[in-house]
């Protein structure tokens, strides 16, 4: 039987659009409060469903670094973060998503999320329309459910498992 020793997620968006607040939610089971938008790249880690994930952050600003063309090439799973309502934020992540699939990656998941805690009040049409375009799944996802976090990251891991056939 194979085994799924270790997964690599590249996490994307916009300053302030959700990802710190994500991965400390997904890690905790709850909000850990508001933190500083990401400067640059912040790599952490977890299990889930018994597969360590190795959580890369990059802030979609910053996607001019030397290195992104080498996370994108390494990446299992590619997590798309949209603040619906933040212009900046959503260009950024669009543009970044844009160069990823230019770069053709191996990443075998992609998933828009929707963050923030008005996930009410966002119109789900940008993610929706950007998913079908790109082929990807899209979600909507709040720090404040820590739960919701984790078992999105699941969902990813059961994707790129049917996908690897494991």
């Amino acid at each position: 039987m194979k085994v799924l020793p270790f997964a690599n997620v590249l996490l994307i968006g916009g300053g302030g659009s959700g990802k710190t607040s994500f991965i400390k939610a997904a890690k905790s089971g709850s909000f850990a409060g508001a933190s500083q938008p990401t400067n640059g790249f912040e790599l952490t880690g977890m299990e889930v469903d018994g597969v360590y994930l190795n959580l890369w952050e990059l802030a979609a600003n910053s996607f001019s670094l030397g290195f992104t063309r080498d996370l994108a090439r390494q990446a299992h799973i590619v997590v798309g973060f949209l603040e619906e309502g933040n212009a900046g934020s959503e260009a950024g992540t669009i543009q970044a998503i844009e160069k990823l699939l230019s770069m053709n990656p191996t990443a075998s998941v992609w998933m828009l999320v929707q963050s923030k805690s008005d996930l009410e009040r966002c119109e789900p049409k940008l993610a929706e329309n950007l998913a079908e375009k790109y082929a990807m799944s899209a979600r909507k996802a709040s720090a404040l459910d820590g739960l919701a976090c984790r078992e999105l990251l699941k969902e990813c891991l059961d994707s790129l498992r049917e996908n690897l056939g494991i």
